[in-house]
């Protein structure tokens, strides 16, 4: 759930666009994650007109430094935990829309576009289908053109990775829920879809990094697969599931907590 969520008479929301960045050892990626949306937003608004906020989920690289480096407001979370982390970011925005990119994930200026032109014609909320920006095994590769037909358009949900929404819609579904493994991008398409209808699912794909693939292997994702299309688990932390944070394994096999090394 959220907490500590400004109201309007609290703050003043003095940019259109907020972008919202969860990172945890993020220090390789999170410099490229930035200047791709800087460049992306590039000819669409003014500099004061939107703001890039990275979330230091308990970083023990060089993350927080880098993004400070290059412009971000930063802010800091604990506990690895995505929805938590993602709702902090939240907290201390001040954009009227508002898009959730995961730090593996690089935003283009076509993404972009359409997505602010979706915005404007009325759109509330809704994502992309989601393609490798790297090296992906051929069995995610077509386990991917799966997962996006069954993910984002059959159960009209929006990715984690880029989840655009506005700022009042997101309020109105209490944010991410928190305290989940897996699976908090989806409770959140379901509140907003019941609250304010089906998702916008966009013509342009989104590039998010293939690694989680690639680490964890192909008897992992399907297993993770199965346990996510079963409804009475949707919504709920997925049993068995290694936690992979931005980067960082925060749950190693058999722990019960995160794991701090």
């Amino acid at each position: 759930m959220l907490s500590s969520v400004p109201s309007d008479e609290e703050t003043s929301l003095t940019t259109t666009l907020s972008f919202i960045v969860p990172a945890c050892n993020e220090a390789a990626l999170i410099a490229s994650t930035i200047l791709a949306i800087r460049r992306s937003v590039a000819g669409l608004l003014d500099a004061d007109d939107y703001e890039v906020i990275v979330v230091d989920d308990d970083s023990k690289d060089a993350t927080l430094t880098i993004a400070q480096t290059h412009g971000a407001m930063t802010v800091q979370s604990g506990g690895g935990d995505i929805g938590a982390a993602r709702n902090r970011g939240f907290s201390v925005s001040n954009g009227q829309r508002l898009i959730f990119v995961d730090a593996d994930t690089v935003v283009d200026p076509l993404l972009l576009k359409e997505t602010l032109t979706a915005l404007d014609q009325g759109a509330t909320w809704g994502s992309a289908l989601v393609a490798p920006s790297d090296e992906c095994p051929r069995w995610a590769s077509f386990l991917g053109i799966f997962y996006n037909f069954y993910y984002a358009r059959w159960c009209k949900c929006a990715y984690g990775c880029y989840f655009f929404v506005r700022r009042d819609a997101f309020e109105g579904a209490g944010g991410f829920p928190e305290g989940l493994c897996e699976g908090e991008d989806m409770a959140l398409s379901k509140r907003l879809t019941v609250l304010y209808g089906r998702s916008h699912l966009l013509r342009n794909r989104i590039h998010s990094s293939a690694r989680k693939a690639r680490e964890f292997g192909f008897w992992y994702h399907m297993r993770l697969l199965w346990i996510g299309m079963a409804p009475r688990n949707s919504q709920t932390p997925h049993p068995d599931v290694v936690s992979y944070r931005d980067g960082d394994r925060r749950l190693a096999p058999g722990q019960d907590g995160p794991a701090r090394s």
